[in-house]
């Protein structure tokens, strides 16, 4: 570790290297999914949503349902096979709570902002898929077996929205930060007093952490970014549009004074941790790149909550305009959804996508990503384990080489005495007589095609993922349409909590005194085993199955 005396003069001018991968936008997103797969969250709210990358990561269908009520299932008719019950260890469960990603099963989704030009963009994002004509077998939708309701809202923060009170979770990340002095009071006493959802997710800047952009005694004039547009302190922002950005113990003192107003309890953390070491050891010390806080309802009766909200309402009071829905999208359910096939439909069916791929041995989750067995078994795993478990032509197999991994990787489905020979997906040259050259033109010449991979640039540069600078990372927000571009040192004017193009502001309040004080108003293979292949053959298929 260098000396600070030792720091050679081309060191102190100029920002050092700081780069995120995952790219720092989405570990914010990873959190709040992780969260609402923790809690089982099936209501959002996203305030602040922008473009709506959230909601757009909400409103994809789970690949299976949840676990069927008792009674469901049946057992099995014949006598002489004796399976296990669908929730024991010998049987697959990819409804565990060990799965390291279970799924969400979101029904209700909303999302407010002040853009309505980024609003658009959110109504596409949470858009059903629309139906090709021109049927694909390898390009279809994914089957949708919960129905969902998607509602995106123009309004500001300072108006009541009742269709958002008592929901089960909102959040509002790289939002905070950008709401002006006389919106900020409104933040706690709107999210917190009136909607009193159970879970609030906030993540936000550190300024703490700004200072690993620079060396510990670089001039204050070698950081770039955007000094305090508010004129109250005379540190550097990571974004024009920040009104203030909070250092760690800021940060703890507003969680931990707001939740105990609102009867809350919070967790704070942070996230967005430099790929690269820092040369003066200070990464334990400045933390992560963005402030998190999980506030959550405490169950303190209805009578205290509902003097709660009370309070609250008076001192949101606002002459700002109504919200306007701009958008209901609802996805609907399968018509086949909880109304499974009887096990010999199913085993039959399973039977022949097997034959007809000329598989003896696939993985359970690629049976189950089959489009017509998925939806004979009414959305319901356990429905496809008890089939093949009951049938007496198919072989339910754990591989204990993956006893490890979750459930998907490591269940087989045998097809006993299946083909000998797998399928050949093109002719071969002893088909063929070997007579591929007799297709040739006689006076063919190869040419050099011209190529061109549009993937692989992009305009204003190919950076590859995780590069940052230090002005850049933090900063931006998927729910605030602001730059996330690794690499890219470029900000949109985007202040989708502050300027609205009609109306120019949120809405007029007194200021406020402090960071949030209420002023006095009101106011997420085949090996192609040999078809002669016997049970080890199977069980030593690898997880490249997965899909």
């Amino acid at each position: 570790m260098a000396s600070c005396d030792t720091i050679l003069e081309e060191e102190r001018d100029h920002e050092l290297k700081v780069t995120f991968y995952p790219p720092l936008y989405l570990q914010r997103k990873i959190w709040v999914l992780d969260v609402m797969r923790r809690e089982g969250i099936v209501e959002v709210v996203d305030i602040g949503c922008g473009e709506g990358q959230l909601l757009n990561a909400l409103s994809q269908p789970a690949p299976w349902l949840g676990p069927p009520p008792p009674g469901i299932i049946p057992a099995c008719t014949t006598s002489d096979v004796e399976p296990s019950t669908p929730t024991s260890p010998t049987s697959p469960n990819f409804n565990s709570a060990s799965d390291p990603i279970p799924n969400l099963h979101p029904r209700k989704i909303a999302g407010l902002d002040i853009s309505e030009r980024d609003l658009q963009f959110a109504i596409d994002a949470v858009s059903p898929p629309v139906e090709s004509p021109v049927v694909n077998p390898y390009m279809t939708a994914p089957v949708r077996w919960e129905p969902l309701v998607a509602t995106i809202w123009k309004g500001g923060l300072q108006v009541i929205n009742e269709e958002f009170v008592n929901t089960e979770c909102i959040v509002s990340s790289e939002v905070i930060e950008h709401l002006s002095p006389d919106i900020l009071p409104f933040f706690a006493p709107m999210l917190l007093g009136v909607y009193h959802p159970y879970k609030l997710l906030i993540t936000t800047p550190s300024y703490t952490f700004n200072a690993r952009f620079t060396s510990p005694n670089a001039p204050p004039s070698v950081r770039q970014g955007f000094p305090d547009p508010t004129g109250r302190t005379d540190r550097i922002f990571r974004h024009h549009d920040h009104k203030f950005e909070w250092t760690v113990d800021e940060f703890k003192d507003w969680c931990t004074s707001t939740a105990e107003k609102w009867d809350y309890t919070v967790a704070m953390s942070d996230i967005g941790r430099a790929n690269e070491d820092d040369e003066w050891g200070r990464d334990e010390q400045l933390g992560g790149a963005s402030l998190v806080a999980e506030f959550t309802r405490r169950d303190v009766g209805d009578d205290q909550r509902k003097a709660l909200e009370d309070e609250a309402r008076s001192i949101v009071q606002s002459d700002a305009p109504p919200h306007e829905r701009l958008s209901v999208q609802e996805h609907m359910a399968h018509p086949k959804t909880r109304q499974p096939a009887s096990f010999e439909q199913i085993a039959a069916a399973v039977k022949q996508h097997m034959e007809t791929i000329r598989e003896t041995c696939l993985s359970f989750e690629m049976i189950w990503y089959d489009r017509e067995i998925s939806i004979l078994c009414g959305g319901w795993t356990e429905v496809l384990a008890k089939a093949v478990e009951c049938s007496e032509g198919l072989d339910l197999k754990r591989d204990e080489a993956y006893k490890d991994q979750p459930e998907r990787d490591a269940w087989m489905i045998e097809l006993i005495g299946g083909p000998s020979q797998p399928r050949m997906l093109w002719p071969t040259t002893e088909d063929m007589g070997d007579r591929s050259f007799e297709f040739m033109e006689p006076d063919w010449i190869p040419v050099e095609e011209e190529y061109s991979d549009s993937s692989s640039s992009s305009e204003g540069g190919g950076d590859e993922w995780g590069e940052s600078t230090g002005a850049e990372e933090g900063d931006v927000s998927w729910n605030n349409s602001e730059d996330e571009r690794d690499g890219a040192r470029a900000f949109h004017q985007s202040s989708t909590w502050l300027a609205d193009e009609e109306n120019g502001a949120w809405g007029k309040m007194t200021a406020a005194n402090g960071w949030g004080v209420v002023p006095n108003v009101s106011q997420s293979d085949s090996s192609t085993t040999g078809w002669e292949g016997d049970e080890s053959d199977c069980l030593s298929i690898s997880s490249s199955h997965t899909l």
